[in-house]
């Protein structure tokens, strides 16, 4: 189950990424977190804390709760 759901998790978070036109690095920069977090999450190795799938959410113009109801 887990597996799926990084599966998931990565896939949205790259078609919200690519919408708008951001590299992993612009994203990280406009979030305040690493680059190799992004990168990590969209490798499908980890799972987003819910702090940092917010702060990740803000710059992407999508609430976290309405990312996590695309993720379901």
């Amino acid at each position: 189950m887990e597996e799926k759901l990084r599966d998931r998790i990565s896939s949205l978070l790259i078609e919200l990424r690519t919408a708008k036109g951001y590299s992993q690095e612009k994203l990280a920069n406009l979030a305040d977190v690493d680059r190799s977090y992004i990168s990590r999450i969209e490798r499908k190795l980890i799972v987003p804390t819910i702090s940092h799938l917010i702060k990740i959410c803000g710059p992407l113009d999508i609430l976290a709760s309405d990312f996590l109801k695309r993720v379901q």
